[in-house]
C-alpha cells in the first residue's frame, strides 16, 4: 500500500529480492504501473503485479497472505500527535474496512505512524464489522526505534551495531517509547546514567533530529530508517508463516493474558508463527526503565482510546493528551551540533515554517501555562 511514496518504493524494493515472496503487488491511488515495471525487471523469484486506484483494492487484497500500508504522511516537527493521526487515519481504516469484507485472514502490517493510535482504530473496526479476528493479525512497526537504539549503544560502546539488539516496550512516539538497555548485550554493562539518558534521548527523538535537517534542505521525510525496519519486520513475519523457529522482533500489537492487565496494547517482543503472532514476551528491566514506562502509561493509554474513540466517534478529553501547543510543537524543531552530538540548540522555527502550519497554530491557541 502507497507504493509510490518514497517508503513504499524503497520497500518494495527490498521485498522483490526477498526469495520467501513468490507474488509481490503493488498498490497506491496513483499510478504503480511504472514501478511495477522497472522492479519486474529484476532478476528475482517474486511476481510483481501492479494495482492502482481504489476500484481495484479489492483485487489487490484478495487472497494475499501480508498485508502493509506504509508511507502515508510522515510526522512533521510542528505537527501535533493529533494532527499526524487525523491524516492517516482514514487510508488505514479503509483497508481495514476492505480487509474484513474480502481477506480476514491476512497479516496486515501498519507501517505508518502513529501506531499507538492506528493500531487500536483497526481492532475495533474489525469488531465493529463482526470479524472474530484473533489479536495475531493485526501489527504494528515499532523495530525501526530498535534500530536507533542499537546504533546509540554501539556508538557509546565501540561496537559494530550489526552484533547490537536492543528491545523496545511500550509505544513508538517520543513520548511512548522506552529502551530496555538492560536487556542488550553490550547494553547491560552501561551504568553510568548520562549515558543511559542520552540513549534513550537518541532513540527517541532521532527521527526529529533528521526531521529539522531535512525540511531545510529539500522538504523531505525519514524515509530509509522506516523502509528497512518494516522489511526486516515483514522477514519474520515471512520466517514465522514457513515455520521457523527464530521469528523473533519488536511490535506494537494487542497483548493477553498478564500484559493485557497492565495495558491493552503495547510494544513488546513478539515470535512470529504459522499463523502470525505466536506469543508475546516482555523483556526484564531495571529502575529507571520501569520509571519511564509508568512515566509513559498515561501518555499511552490516551493514544489508544484515541484510536478507539475514532471509529465510535466518541470525544477525546484533550487534557488527557500530551500538550499540543505552539509552544510545544515548536520547542522540539532541533538542530543537532557536530562537535557535541548529544547537544542541541533551539532555532527559530519560522524558519523552517513552509507550510505555515505553526503560524496557524500560533494564531489560533495561546501558549499554556505550564509552557510559558
Amino acid at each position: 500500500m502507497d507504493t509510490t511514496s518514497v517508503m513504499g518504493e524503497v520497500l518494495a524494493l527490498m521485498l522483490k529480492q526477498n526469495p520467501m515472496i513468490q507474488e509481490l503487488r503493488l498498490y497506491d491511488d496513483r499510478d504503480t504501473i511504472g514501478i511495477g515495471m522497472d522492479l519486474d525487471d529484476i532478476d528475482t523469484s517474486a511476481r510483481i503485479i501492479a494495482f492502482s486506484g481504489e476500484d481495484f483494492l479489492r483485487d489487490a487484497l484478495k487472497g494475499t497472505d501480508i498485508v502493509i500500508n506504509c508511507g502515508g504522511h510522515s510526522p512533521n516537527p510542528f505537527e501535533s500527535y493529533e494532527d499526524l493521526f487525523e491524516r492517516n487515519a482514514e487510508d488505514i481504516r479503509r483497508t481495514a474496512i476492505y480487509l474484513t469484507e474480502f481477506n480476514q485472514n491476512a497479516i496486515f502490517c501498519i507501517a505508518r505512524p502513529p501506531v499507538e493510535s492506528l493500531v487500536p482504530m483497526v481492532h475495533e473496526e474489525y469488531h465493529k464489522a463482526g470479524v472474530k479476528i484473533p489479536e495475531t493479525k493485526i501489527v504494528g512497526v515499532v523495530n525501526y526505534a530498535c534500530m536507533r537504539a542499537n546504533h546509540w549503544i554501539a556508538r557509546f560502546t565501540n561496537t559494530n551495531a550489526f552484533n547490537v539488539t536492543c528491545p523496545i516496550i511500550g509505544g513508538a512516539t517520543a513520548e511512548a517509547a522506552v529502551a530496555v538497555v538492560s536487556g542488550s548485550n553490550p547494553g547491560k554493562n552501561i551504568t553510568n546514567p548520562r549515558v543511559l539518558a542520552a540513549i534513550q534521548d537518541g532513540m527517541a527523538y532521532g527521527e526529529e533530529k533528521v526531521l529539522s535537517v531535512r525540511i531545510n534542505e529539500d522538504g523531505g521525510s525519514v524515509a530509509h530508517t522506516p523502509a528497512v525496519g518494516t522489511y526486516r519486520l515483514v522477514n519474520n513475519v515471512l520466517k514465522g508463516l514457513r515455520g521457523d523457529h527464530d521469528a523473533i522482533d519488536c511490535a506494537f500489537l494487542r497483548q493477553e493474558e498478564h500484559l493485557k492487565k497492565f495495558l491493552p496494547y503495547m510494544t513488546s517482543i513478539v515470535m512470529f508463527g504459522r499463523h502470525g503472532v505466536y506469543s508475546t514476551h516482555m523483556p526484564e528491566m531495571v529502575g529507571g526503565e520501569i520509571y519511564r514506562l509508568k512515566h509513559n502509561y498515561s501518555v499511552l493509554r490516551a493514544y489508544i482510546h484515541l484510536g478507539e474513540s475514532y471509529v465510535h466517534g466518541l470525544p477525546m478529553p484533550a487534557h488527557k493528551l500530551p500538550c499540543a501547543k505552539p509552544c510545544d510543537v515548536a520547542r522540539i524543531k532541533v538542530e543537532q551540533d557536530v562537535t557535541q552530538p548529544l547537544d542541541v540548540k533551539i532555532l527559530d522555527p519560522s524558519i523552517y515554517d513552509k507550510c505555515e502550519r505553526i503560524r496557524e497554530r500560533i494564531d489560533n491557541v495561546k501558549p499554556c501555562d505550564t509552557c510559558q
